[in-house]
């Protein structure tokens, strides 16, 4: 069985595949449902109609992502 040789043409520039472009949908208990804006590591933030943009830490807050 021959093994096809392994071209090495030294490290390739990709860029990183991109995440789902479509908003993310959210349920806050006391904010109702929003779009989510930003996410990072320790916090997101989520736009909400009737409050506009709210920050929330994930280790304190619970949201419900919606289909």
């Amino acid at each position: 069985m021959k093994m096809a040789k392994s071209q090495e043409t030294g490290p390739i520039d990709q860029e990183e595949p991109e995440e789902d472009s479509s908003p993310k949908h959210v349920k806050q208990e006391k904010y109702a449902e929003g779009i989510v804006e930003l996410e990072d590591g320790d916090s997101i933030t989520v736009d909400f109609d009737a409050y506009g943009n709210r920050t929330f830490t994930n280790f304190f807050t619970t949201l419900e992502y919606l289909i």
